[in-house]
């Protein structure tokens, strides 16, 4: 995410009554996709990339991104309607 969406996004929701929640949610939603990422790069190092492991962990990790994008979506569009 470039730095001046990363503003706008934080500005939105500093003007969003659910924004700091939404803050917090999208916060540990990053941590959580570092860490899927960091657990996806593991499993291909000592897997095969059509292993089942690996699948589900990328799937998994597909599931928090779209989840951090329907929080960012919903505090700038549904929420604040901002955008």
């Amino acid at each position: 995410m470039s730095e001046t969406n990363s503003k706008l996004i934080l500005n939105v929701f500093l003007e969003c009554p659910r924004g700091v929640h939404a803050m917090r949610e999208l916060s540990i939603l990053k941590d959580q996709i570092e860490q899927g990422r960091q657990e996806l790069s593991r499993l291909v190092d000592q897997y095969e990339i059509s292993n089942i492991k690996v699948i589900e962990q990328s799937m998994a990790l597909d599931e928090l991104i779209n989840e951090y994008n329907r929080v960012t979506l919903g505090v700038n569009v549904k929420r604040c309607k901002v955008l």
